[in-house]
């Protein structure tokens, strides 16, 4: 027993320090290759500078103090930024970054959904598929729209004739114009977001435009990637169980359009002249799935 007991610590203390070990090699990166930036954390890296602090800020802060490229650690994890003019281009002429992963491994939500959603499919697939919906944004296509975009306008404009006030904050009901032409022309759904604040489709929006990458399993993730199976398949089942009670804004959006697809499918359609891009993909003949994964993004 005591063998067995003394062999299990021996093995625990020199696994720790080969972690200790090769987790200073990795943070020591960017000064090997002679890139500025903060020094990191050993365990959080410059994780909590990130979270603390919004993205552009954050990013205006390291480019204005360590130049034009910057390293930093997201956890454990290396990220480069840069605002040189010529190596941007050589990016972006580059296929090499097409496919890059994503900020946090696994998506920022886990749900099985959001993998087949369109910004998050393999960039071949994700080309594919771009090239298929360029059809419904041809000069034609987007005329047949017009009449869908100004009920929706007519609606704004009925709704700041009712404002007593000449001092208006437009910002708020630019808002609620933009996802109300966005849910019809791109949805195909008809929403009351301009008058009802309650609206399901306008809170669920909201809920998707709050999520962020600033939780503890996320920053669990990222410091500790070495247990990525683990820790990603406690976010998937709570993820799971938020759809399967209907407490996420994925699951709200997806069942909308996914209602709506059926009925254009069995037939029925909205009483108006113009057309969405929902009938479009319906009418160029695109696959349930996509179609589908589509509207849901």
């Amino acid at each position: 027993m005591f063998i067995t007991v003394t062999i299990s610590c021996v093995l625990i203390v020199s696994g720790i320090i080969a972690w200790y070990f090769k987790r200073r090699e990795k943070m020591s990166l960017f000064k090997r290759l002679g890139i500025p930036g903060p020094e990191p954390n050993l365990i959080t890296g410059n994780l909590m500078a990130f979270f603390g602090t919004p993205n552009v800020e954050f990013y205006s802060q390291l480019i204005n103090r360590y130049g034009p490229i910057v390293g930093y650690y997201l956890g454990s994890k290396p990220m480069i930024i840069t605002k040189h003019l010529g190596l941007i281009k050589e990016i972006q002429r580059s296929r090499d970054f097409e496919d890059r992963p994503r900020l946090v491994p696994g998506g920022i939500n886990p749900s099985s959904k959001r993998c087949k959603m369109l910004g998050n499919l393999p960039v071949n697939e994700w080309r594919e598929l771009r090239k298929k919906l360029n059809t419904g944004f041809t000069t034609t296509q987007l005329r047949q729209m017009v009449p869908l975009v100004q009920q929706k306008i007519d609606k704004f404009i009925d709704k700041l004739s009712d404002k007593e006030s000449f001092e208006i904050d437009f910002y708020k009901y630019y808002q609620r114009l933009t996802l109300d032409i966005i849910g019809r022309t791109a949805f195909g759904v008809d929403t009351d977001v301009q008058y009802n604040r309650n609206d399901r489709f306008l809170i669920a929006v909201k809920q998707e435009f709050v999520k962020t990458a600033n939780n503890f399993l996320v920053k669990l993730l990222l410091c500790f990637p070495e247990f990525y199976y683990i820790i990603q398949g406690f976010r998937k089942l709570i993820e799971y169980v938020k759809e399967t009670i209907r407490l996420t804004s994925t699951s709200l959006l997806w069942t909308d359009c996914e209602t709506t697809l059926m009925m254009r499918k069995s037939g029925q359609r909205v009483a108006d002249d113009g057309k969405d891009l929902l009938q479009i993909m319906i009418d160029k003949g695109l696959s349930d799935e996509y179609r589908s994964n589509y509207f849901v993004q």
